[in-house]
């Protein structure tokens, strides 16, 4: 399930810094009830050792202004944000609490809802070309030989990126159909413009990437990997996608952090 959200400022713009990724989390889960809110951030959907909050959002989806600034985007208003999940009370709950918000904080901006969109259900066949609505992140956790933790970040033209991204969607796919999936998924580079973006995440430096990729194998996979989003990290942001063909008929236009 996919649902867009588009808010509005009464100043006509909006101000937000760099590294926004955060608050738009806090307005997700400050916007469900509390007990279910406390259960989805504490502990998620958990399989084997590893925990998926099973859902993922968007860049801010906007025109952005032309105003100098270190510290953050000026966004002409309004702006939409994209959530994703197969989890359908997510979604609702979120929707339905908006709906009765009669304002909204997203870091220090005051905004109201304008419109909220439910995206059609999607079925994906063996091949899709699909353009990053959020940088997908995937990584290892190793030791160095004093001990200490190092967090290797994966870029797409690693040998190991697909096969991670795999294990990761079977786990996901797991959580969500209650089976298990042996399926794969090979994620190819199509635009040479593909970069990588440096997010700072409540002081976490995480490195992921844009872009338009090349997704083919198991349909199963692919689907699961448009609810949840790819890779690691989505509940911040990580890994949201859509097909580039979607993207060229609304004519979307997407700010670039």
């Amino acid at each position: 399930m996919r649902v867009s959200f588009c808010f509005h400022s009464l100043e006509g713009f909006i101000f937000l810094p760099y590294n926004y990724n955060e608050f738009i989390q806090a307005l997700i889960y400050e916007h469900l009830p509390e007990n279910k809110s406390r259960k989805l951030h504490n502990l998620g959907f958990v399989y084997e050792k590893r925990r998926f909050k099973l859902f993922t959002f968007s860049r801010i989806q906007g025109r952005r202004l032309r105003r100098k600034s270190h510290n953050g985007i000026y966004f002409q208003s309004p702006i939409t944000i994209i959530i994703s999940s197969p989890v359908e009370w997510i979604l609702h709950d979120f929707a339905e609490q908006m709906l009765r918000s009669a304002e909204i904080h997203l870091g220090r901006e005051t905004l109201y809802m304008e419109s909220i969109e439910v995206f059609q259900p999607r079925q994906f066949d063996e091949s899709v070309k699909i353009r990053l609505l959020s940088p997908m992140t995937i990584y290892s956790t190793l030791t160095k030989p004093d001990g200490k933790k190092l967090t290797h970040y994966y870029t797409p033209y690693d040998k190991e990126f697909s096969g991670l991204l795999s294990k990761n969607l079977q786990k996901k796919f797991a959580l969500v159909h209650k089976r298990i999936s042996s399926g794969m998924i090979n994620i190819t580079p199509l635009f040479t413009g593909n970069r990588e973006r440096i997010v700072k995440f409540k002081g976490t430096i995480i490195k992921a990437w844009d872009g338009q990729y090349l997704l083919e194998g198991d349909p199963e996979l692919i689907q699961i990997s448009y609810e949840t989003g790819l890779g690691s990290k989505n509940s911040q942001g990580f890994g949201m996608w859509e097909e580039v063909e979607d993207f060229r008929r609304r004519g979307a236009e997407f700010a670039e952090d």
